[in-house]
């Protein structure tokens, strides 16, 4: 299927909530991107858009992008930014130490810092970049599904490859965020148990996200105790900090 008839596809799955509240889920990442854009092709009418930012772990360049974004695009005015400081929580870095590695089963980034803001400020159904080919666990989802915390959940790239993705950007004339020149992905999650080496690398060589990531692992790694799950937090940990000041390993990457 070629890239011109997955975007029709697409729009007309969108266009069957053109009537309806809808909310658009924008990461600062290019297929949530491509999803803000697919929805404005379709012709939503009722709809906001909700950027939750990670206390202490989503860069603020990334956030900056998500407000210049929706400027240039005309929808300021339905951004709604979410933090789950303004809850009283506490930041994601506290929580590593104190809960250790979030995993499949055992994913709290995602239940205390962006969950409670979609669910605040979220309609019922929202629209997201979830595509099948991003991992096994995506793979099984489908276009439109009923999630555990009471919403619909459409998928409008569900079939999308990465170059479809950015095919679909470049036509509309909008950049993707600048971050993945430096870090390989939007940055709303700094630290991720589930990126890929080479973007592994790139954080732990900043000079910034570097020492804060490696001080929260090492003090976890120094006080966790056995629990189902801890061994997979240990490879994580590990892992994070072989690539912690090791200079030249972006050459090898």
């Amino acid at each position: 299927m070629d890239v011109n008839t997955k975007i029709s596809k697409a729009i007309k799955l969108l266009q069957r909530f053109r009537d309806r509240p809808v909310t658009i889920l924008f990461s600062g990442g290019k297929d949530s991107l491509a999803a803000l854009l697919l929805a404005l092709d379709a012709g939503l009418k009722r709809f906001n858009i909700v950027y939750a930012e990670v206390t202490g772990n989503t860069h603020p360049a990334c956030t900056l992008y998500v407000y210049n974004v929706c400027k240039k695009l005309g929808v300021l005015d339905r951004l709604v930014v979410g933090s789950a400081k303004a809850k009283g929580r506490w930041d994601f870095y506290t929580c590593l130490v104190k809960w250790g590695i979030p995993w499949y089963r055992t994913r709290w980034c995602l239940n205390n810092f962006k969950v409670p803001i979609w669910q605040k400020h979220g309609y019922r159904i929202h629209v997201c970049g979830i595509r099948a080919s991003e991992s096994h666990e995506k793979s099984k989802l489908n276009m439109v599904r009923f999630t555990l915390q009471n919403a619909y959940m459409v998928n409008p790239l569900y079939t999308w490859t990465d170059a479809d993705v950015l095919d679909y950007i470049k036509s509309r004339g909008v950049e993707i965020n600048p971050l993945y020149d430096i870090y390989l992905d939007s940055g709303n999650c700094m630290f991720c148990p589930f990126k890929p080496l080479p973007a592994v690398a790139r954080v732990m060589q900043d000079q910034d996200w570097g020492p804060k990531i490696a001080r929260a692992l090492m003090t976890w790694l120094e006080t966790v105790k056995d629990y189902r799950g801890a061994e997979i937090g240990k490879r994580v940990a590990t892992k994070w900090l072989r690539f912690y000041k090791q200079n030249n390993i972006l050459t090898y990457l």
